[in-house]
């Protein structure tokens, strides 16, 4: 059974007497009521077999679970475990116990984080960036940005969460944009909302007619979407803050005027206008690039680029035909073969000019100014940019000259320029909308016959249709379609030339002007052409409607009804210019609007812009009106010359600057903290020249600018109140800049850090959260995270980690891009003793040398040279003891000394092998190990022989030292010198253990030409021999082993990265690890004690212990995981861990400092000493570490090393399963087996004297069919004689077919039954059925056999060697 199956409570007691069940819906109408009975008859069960507090059960229909699905982890049994080490490449952990828990977070997805109880756990993610949000107390959050879906199911840019039922809900169908900003107003119950968006939704793809253009207000009680009074804005709002201390509501963004038209600024408001004729200088010869009017809006050959001649300059030039005044240029470079244009200059032409530009650097972010060397850039992913002309100047042609260009040569691919007034000029060349459709763009619409003629004195051509008088009508026209941004008061006028300039006073008569200006009200007017000088006619003043999808304000001109007769035989009518001027009687509006609701009425309008505004096009992305000034962020120059910073006095009225003219780049984040103004952006520092890296402090009593330490090094968007000492600060950084007094270090913080706002310092977190943070909510029993967050871990802890009774104390090593590859402790002559005497469960993490291990780490820092370095933990402090040049993979430490082998040369020259004295720091010398070649070899593994006289090393290598005795040799502890371990073995070993038999190494193998997985050096002999053949098992090499059992377990890789777990019991190979991931990763295995667990599974089975898997886990359903337990059904994730740039961390060893024994020591649960082997086998190029051990892996070989006897631990109990005397059926070959020594009696029954083995018909020994009762009638010796006539190729022993063995262990019986032995002597065998407890039969001195159970590996099938 799948740990997810079923209900699963958290591993700890409750604190309360009862919890809260939400069950959720998706896809909505499924009956809550006719599944909570079933549901709750569930809980009931589950109360009764669990005896968990039930307390009270809650369902309800919600629009997505965020609940935790509790789970129930195994337990282990610690009692004597000490502290724990895990090295690797992590940077923080956690404990798994809750399934909402994860390593990572994909890219893409901004998710709810909940921190409570020292577990970050997932609520929500969404599929969008997450930006804005807001609380309503008591349990209402609010959050927005640019999302279509959250937790798979569909919402709209905005959603409410509830913090009480972690529940999720949509308002309304969302809204049809992005979503920058949100302010809750709780006397209210509202949600002020805006960002860029035209309306919230109803449906989907339909508008409500609730909220306005880009903002708009969520009414919480009545579950609907509100208009604000003024109907919105005509460009984006950024930030909403309120002002308390005016009881208002302060809007930013980059608008310049309301959508009721009651607020705007002429000055801001641009339209679009259009050349009559276009022409360039130096244009290419290639036709397909060579038209200079392709770059207009208006032309039909529109979206082609233009260029000019390869390395020539060149320019392109617009006559409008009549006058304008340019306010802003809009330039598109081109992007052909890396061409583009790189500096420009615009020229007013007839006066010879020059415009000055400001633009805003699309890569610093920071305003610059611009005439004659104006800067292009040639990013591909900039659509335009803008050039906003500083100085107006009335003209009618203009001239774009380009003198510098990248690549081959310069060009454009769009022009586009603006003017403030909206005039529409008609013309042949120009009666369609502009295929930019950038801006506001004006149209006219011809019918009939019209030519343009020119009129002197008035210097323009002028639309201009003839008929004969005689006819009397005509059916010609112009329909001039303004383009209107705002609704309001306009007063429109149409210019009529004279008629000398044009000779035509004899054909000139009158016109109709058809209005239709606003919706359903429709006037004409009538306008006498007979001037003689040109005249402006005022045509209509009043209230106009803006120009929208349902409605156009049009003008139709065409011959009066009531025409006069022209004098002449010919009739003319003209067609000049229509002006829409707009009242400018209320204030200006830039980018920051104030609104007082609580003074709204239908009398009193509430809201107006500031007394005085920012300059035109600024742009305000954040606001701090906290105290009794107004604090104000973005993209814009004060009207007093600050840059991107200023503060709004709201006693007098006016902007004023901030010292050093503010900033020189974007600012993203105000905050205002006691008398400091916190400030995050893109700047690097103030405008006269202070370095500020995207951080500053301003103290605003003293008017000076302060710093964060160093900055950071990438722009910062967010700085939020953690606590009442502390803000975070987040942005796309990656580093701390000039942390502590050494201004050029770095210190890794991705994403986000804390600063201390009493003692101005960095602050070091005890957790690790990687990524954006947008928002941060303290609730009464819990945290809220929200953002771009990669991952979230309890414990921040770089390389290495330190715990007590699986409790965690980080150890965050300076190096915080260092790779630890292993972990070792050294106890020193002192502490060795001291630590023998105390319980080790009470040390604590206050070290000391002492009384202390010292924490040994192996591993490698991110850098261009390849090197590793090994440091060691005193308790206080990470000191570097030396580096070498290459890979350090293995490490030992043996009383003072600590061994290290790899793929390097250290300072000593001594190759990929080293000895380094750790009491007197300094190395011994000792031979190297290399391959054929004399180049360094390679170790893959070092192993501490049980005997503690040699330490055994495995690789890839031909020589160690002089010694020709690879891929295994004996390093001699004593002397230092090399020795051959065994004959006939060849290849790539990776890994080294021991067994009763011997020595026993897994690797791509060769014993006597026989390709092998493992191979085992015998006690007795010198001599390789083959275990598990190549042939057999899955086709991948082995690279990790340790023998255990009769049976070995193995854990291969493929080059495909699948991972694939199996038993191989000596004849079969069995599947048990299909649930893990193809992305697994491997890199030691452990057997631990279980005290408790939700199955009763264990592995191996019949013990009461799990393999525990440390590396890089993939488990289906949770994700990753560093640590698992495997209970040989089910995996349960244990440790999770994140680097510090969010993706998942890797154990690469666990390791202890417990000194006294093999873990199994300490418990009831002991192992089985048969043969048996765990494999861990992975692509050989990765060339990591892998070390497979028992728990207490450091101290394996204590006991043996103080002098204990080479004999096997004690057996667990047989135990007869009826009155027969045949022995239990064995366990599962599929893992290893122990019977555990439980409370059953350790008794055995007597067996019955068996048969004498004889054939009755020959008189020969042999095997016969013969009952037991014939074994009292025979002597020993002719036992002996028909267990040794068995054939050799009957593998299980029975009384039909008895086999002969010999004792290797003296074994003394303790309970009624057993058969007692001593080393040597000759046993035969009549029943192997158990493969713990074996029956036969040993002489009693007088040829007598006497019968009796014995442990299976206490005999072997040949006399042992003396």
């Amino acid at each position: 059974m799948s740990p997810m199956n079923g209900l699963r409570t958290l591993n700890q007691p409750l604190c309360f007497g009862f919890f809260v069940f939400i069950f959720c819906f998706k896809p909505f109408g499924f009956d809550v009521l006719s599944l909570s009975f079933p549901l709750l008859s569930y809980f009931l069960y589950f109360h009764v077999m669990t005896r968990t507090t039930p307390g009270w059960f809650i369902l309800m229909a919600c629009l997505s679970q965020v609940i935790a699905d509790p789970f129930v982890m195994p337990v282990i049994n610690d009692d004597s475990l000490g502290f724990l080490g895990l090295a690797g490449d992590l940077a923080g952990l956690s404990v798994f116990k809750d399934t909402r828990q994860k390593e990572y977070t994909a890219p893409g997805l901004h998710s709810i984080i909940s921190y409570q109880n020292q577990i970050y756990a997932w609520l929500a993610s969404a599929n969008g960036p997450i930006t804005a949000t807001c609380f309503l107390p008591p349990n209402s959050l609010y959050l927005a940005g640019q999302f279509t879906a959250i937790n798979n199911t569909e919402s709209r840019s905005i959603v409410h969460f509830d913090t009480g039922l972690q529940v999720l809900s949509n308002l309304g169908q969302g809204v049809d944009g992005v979503v920058h900003a949100l302010h809750c107003d709780p006397a209210e119950n509202l949600v002020y909302v805006g960002g860029e968006f035209k309306s919230p939704l109803t449906s989907i793809g339909a508008t409500t007619a609730g909220g306005g253009a880009n903002v708009a207000i969520w009414q919480t009680n009545q579950q609907v979407w509100m208009n604000v009074p003024w109907k919105g804005f005509n460009g984006p709002v950024y930030a909403i803050e309120p002002f308390v201390k005016r009881n208002s509501i302060l809007f930013g963004g980059r608008f310049d005027a309301t959508v009721d038209g009651q607020l705007y600024n002429p000055q801001a408001l641009v339209y679009s206008v259009y050349p009559t004729a276009i022409r360039g200088g130096n244009s290419a010869l290639s036709e397909n690039y060579s038209d200079p009017s392709s770059v207009s809006c208006q032309s039909k050959s529109y979206g082609k680029p233009w260029l000019l001649q390869g390395g020539v300059p060149g320019y392109w030039e617009a006559d409008f035909g009549h006058s304008v005044s340019p306010t802003v240029i809009r330039i598109s470079n081109t992007h052909i073969n890396g061409r583009g244009t790189r500096l420009f200059s615009v020229l007013a032409l007839g006066s010879n000019t020059y415009f000055e530009l400001s633009t805003i650097d699309p890569i610093t972010h920071t305003n610059t100014t611009c005439t004659t060397s104006c800067i292009l850039s040639n990013d591909t992913t900039i659509p335009f940019q803008d050039f906003t002309v500083l100085t107006p100047k009335v003209v009618s042609a203009v001239r774009i000259n380009i003198d510098g260009w990248y690549g081959a040569g310069g060009g454009l691919s769009s022009v586009e320029i603006f003017q403030t007034d909206i005039a529409i000029y008609p013309s042949l060349g120009n009666t369609n909308t502009s295929a930019c459709n950038s801006g506001l763009a004006s149209s006219t619409l011809i019918t009939g016959v019209w030519k343009e003629v020119y009129v002197f004195g008035y210097y323009q051509n002028v639309l201009t249709s003839t008929f004969p008088t005689s006819s009397g009508t005509t059916n010609v026209s112009v329909t001039y379609a303004p383009n209107i941004p705002v609704q309001g008061y306009y007063v429109v006028s149409m210019h009529t030339p004279g008629c000398i300039g044009s000779s035509s006073c004899g054909q000139r008569t009158q016109v109709d002007l058809v209005l239709q200006l606003t919706p359903q009200n429709t006037s004409t007017i009538t306008i006498d052409q007979t001037n003689t000088e040109d005249k402006t006619t005022i045509i209509y003043s009043g209230q106009m409607v803006a120009s929208g999808p349902s409605f156009q304000p049009t003008i139709l001109l065409k011959l009066s009804g009531s025409a006069t007769p022209a004098k002449d035989s010919t009739t003319s009518i003209v067609a000049d210019s229509i002006s829409f001027i707009m009242n400018a009687t209320a204030p200006n509006l830039v980018s920051i609007l104030e609104y007082s609701p609580g003074n709204h009425t239908a009398n009193i309008t509430a809201w107006q812009p500031l007394s005085q505004q920012l300059t035109i096009g600024s742009t305000v992305r954040t606001i701090d009106a906290t105290s009794e000034k107004v604090w104000i962020g973005g993209s814009f120059l004060g009207p007093n010359g600050t840059q991107n910073i200023a503060v709004y006095d709201t006693l007098f009225g006016t902007m004023l600057p901030l010292a050093q003219n503010g900033l020189n780049g974007n600012v993203s984040t105000v905050l205002k903290v006691d008398s400091e103004l916190l400030v995050g952006g893109y700047f690097n520092g103030t405008v006269a020249g202070l370095g500020l890296s995207h951080l500053a402090r301003f103290d605003t009593s003293h008017q000076t600018w302060l710093s964060f330490d160093g900055g950071v090094d990438g722009p910062v968007e967010y700085i939020l109140v953690s606590d009442n000492s502390s803000v975070l600060v987040s942005g796309a950084f990656n580093n701390l800049i000039g942390v502590g007094t050494n201004n050029s270090s770095l210190q890794r913080s991705v994403g986000n850090a804390m600063w201390n706002t009493v003692s101005h310092e960095w602050m070091q977190s005890t957790s690790l959260v990687v990524g954006q943070v947008s928002a941060i909510y303290n609730l009464d029993k819990s945290s809220l995270w929200i953002g771009d967050l990669r991952s979230a871990q309890t414990h921040r802890t770089d390389s290495a980690a330190l715990g007590n009774s699986l409790a965690v104390y980080p150890l965050v090593d300076p190096h915080s891009s260092y790779n630890a590859r292993a972990g070792a402790v050294w106890f020193t002559d002192q502490n060795r003793n001291q630590n023998q005497n105390q319980n080790q469960t009470n040390l604590n993490i206050n070290l000391n040398i002492n009384s202390t291990p010292f924490i040994l780490l192996a591993g490698q820092s991110t850098g261009p040279n390849n090197s590793s370095e090994i440091v060691v933990y005193n308790g206080t402090a990470w000191t570097s003891l030396f580096s070498v040049s290459g890979n350090i993979i293995s490490m030992v430490v043996f009383k003072d000394n600590l061994y290290f082998g790899g793929n390097f040369n250290n300072e000593n020259n001594q190759t990929s092998f080293s000895v380094y004295d750790l009491k007197n720091n300094t190395f011994v010398d000792v031979g190297g190990i290399y391959n054929a070649d004399g180049s360094p070899g390679l170790v893959e593994t070092l192993y501490l022989h049980p005997n503690g006289e040699s330490i055994i090393v495995g690789g890839d290598f031909i020589k160690a030292g002089s010694l020709d005795c690879g891929p295994v040799c004996s390093f001699n502890i004593s002397n230092h010198k090399w020795d051959i371990s065994g004959n006939g073995l060849k290849g790539h070993a990776y890994q080294l253990t021991s067994s009763t038999e011997g020595i026993v190494v897994a690797g791509d193998l060769t014993v006597g030409n026989q390709p092998t997985l493992v191979a085992q050096l015998p006690t007795d002999t010198t001599e390789w021999k083959s275990d598990l053949l190549a042939s057999i098992a899955p086709s991948y090499i082995p690279t990790t082993l340790d023998w255990l059992s009769n049976v070995c377990t193995l854990l291969y890789r493929s080059d495909t990265m699948s991972a694939f777990i199996g038993s191989w019991n000596g004849h079969n190979y069995t599947d048990i690890g299909s649930l893990l991931g193809n992305l697994s990763d491997i890199h030691q295995l452990l057997y631990v004690p279980i005290a408790s667990s939700p199955h009763e599974a264990r592995y191996p089975a019949g013990t009461k212990n799990m393999l525990m898997a440390v590396g890089n886990l993939v488990i289906d359903p949770f994700g990753n995981s560093s640590a698992a337990f495997y209970d040989g059904v089910s995996w349960y994730p244990y440790i999770l861990s994140a680097r510090l740039d969010g993706r998942p961390g890797t154990i690469n060893q666990l390791f202890s400092n417990v000194s006294c024994c093999n873990i199994t020591e300490s418990t009831q649960d002991h192992y089985l000493s048969t043969p048996a082997v765990i494999l861990v086998s992975i692509a050989a190029s990765l060339g990591l570490v892998f070390l497979i051990v028992a728990f207490g892996l450091l101290f394996l070989a204590w006991k043996r090393r103080r002098g204990n006897r080479d004999e096997p631990e004690p057996m667990p109990p047989w135990i007869p399963s009826n009155e027969t005397t045949i022995l239990p059926v064995p366990l599962s070959t599929s893992a290893t087996s122990a019977l555990p020594a439980s409370s059953t009696p350790r008794t055995a029954p007597i067996p019955p004297v068996p048969p004498m083995p004889m054939s009755e018909q020959t008189g020969q020994a042999g095997p016969s069919n013969l009952s037991r009762a014939g074994f009292q009638n025979v002597g020993f010796g002719s036992l002996m004689a028909a267990a040794m006539a068995t054939s050799p190729e009957i593998q299980a022993a029975t009384e039909n077919t008895p086999k002969l063995f010999y004792a290797r262990h003296s074994f003394v019986a303790k309970e009624n039954g057993e058969l007692s032995f001593s080393v040597g002597d000759p046993v035969v065998v009549v029943d192997t059925a158990d493969n713990i407890w074996w029956m036969g039969y040993k002489d009693d001195g007088s040829n007598h056999p006497i019968p009796g159970i014995f442990p299976s590996n206490y005999v072997v099938p040949s006399r042992p060697i003396s």
